[in-house]
């Protein structure tokens, strides 16, 4: 992930860099804060409820960074020439694979 960072940080500008690493910040808050509070709900901790709270918080900031970040990308990919366009989503993919596999053991 270091690499791939350090790579990104080089092909953008620092202003696009600095959207995505604020991201990346607010996403790893919400995931560490949600860790820390499902533990301590599932311990019945008294502070579950602290935790809970400091969850919520990032989870409010999420879509704001997630939205500032979306308008950084734009930019940044109207102006990357020759772009291929996405392929098929993971989920689309994931879906393929098993219909495939299903019609592969109704032959069988």
């Amino acid at each position: 992930m270091w690499r791939q960072g350090t790579i990104f940080r080089i092909a953008v500008t620092g202003l696009e860099a600095d959207s995505a690493e604020s991201l990346v910040s607010v996403v790893n808050g919400v995931i560490s804060d949600m860790d820390e509070w499902t533990t301590a709900a599932g311990q019945q901790r008294q502070d579950a409820d602290i935790l809970r709270g400091r969850a919520l918080q990032w989870l409010e900031a999420l879509p704001d960074t997630l939205e500032h970040f979306m308008e950084m990308s734009k930019g940044y990919l109207q102006g990357i020439p020759d772009v291929d366009p996405p392929g098929p989503s993971l989920r689309q993919r994931w879906r393929s694979w098993l219909l495939a596999r299903r019609l592969r053991a109704l032959d069988d």
